[in-house]
């Protein structure tokens, strides 16, 4: 994904909320200031002054609301607008719901004298890239402990420039599953995985985002409906 575009998009589209509300404060700033200035030079008419200050409170206020207005709706209706559907991984022992049609991807790894063949369903809705991934553990992985695995599994992620900032064991029953949320792209991007080790093989769920947007309901919903069959 194009984080940098995907932040300055982001940004312009808060900029036209921020502009909108800044406007309304603005209005009402203005306005005190006209009035008191008038009342400091004896050109105050109270009738009159009362009658402005009440349209200069109503237009302000309604440019603040507009803008918080615009900004809840933004934020809900990239969420409403999709059509989840249910993805399950070719060996049918994972899935996740994506918010629109994912692509499939299969690539070959070299790891020393392994090879890694991972399958990836992946997908790029708005400004975050979305993907559910699983591989093999290569067989010199293959007597390792979880805890070894997982070990192994983070440092991959630090080769791959993720700075790990949480980790947290979100065990499924006995399936053990982990929770990481990494910065990436000098921390201008960041990414929250889901891992799970089952079957010999690795399950991961993956969304990357540009900073700022960890609570987007689409990513939440995407991280959460994780699943080992």
């Amino acid at each position: 994904m194009d984080t940098t575009f995907a932040r300055y998009d982001l940004i312009g589209r808060g900029l036209d909320h921020a502009l909108l509300i800044g406007l309304g404060v603005a209005t009402i700033i203005v306005g005190i200031y006209r009035i008191r200035r008038k009342v400091s030079s004896g050109e105050y008419d109270e009738a009159k002054g009362k009658s402005q200050s009440k349209r200069t409170w109503i237009f302000g206020c309604l440019l603040i609301a507009l803008g918080l207005f615009q900004f809840i709706f933004a934020s809900r209706a990239s969420n409403q607008e999709y059509s989840w559907r249910r993805i399950v991984t070719t060996d049918g022992y994972a899935s996740a719901e994506f918010p629109v049609s994912p692509t499939k991807e299969e690539k070959t790894y070299q790891d020393g004298t392994s090879s890694i063949h991972m399958i990836t369903f992946n997908c790029n809705p708005h400004n975050m890239n979305l993907r559910l991934t699983y591989s093999q553990i290569p067989e010199k992985y293959a007597n390792l402990t979880n805890s070894e695995r997982l070990e192994a599994m983070k440092a991959g992620l630090r080769r791959a420039g993720f700075t790990i900032t949480t980790f947290t064991n979100e065990n499924i029953g006995a399936i053990p599953v982990y929770r990481i949320v990494a910065d990436e792209n000098n921390g201008n991007a960041e990414s929250i995985l889901r891992i799970a080790l089952q079957h010999n093989a690795i399950y991961r769920i993956i969304a990357s985002f540009p900073h700022g947007l960890k609570n987007d309901p689409t990513i939440t919903e995407f991280i959460n409906s994780f699943q080992i069959h």
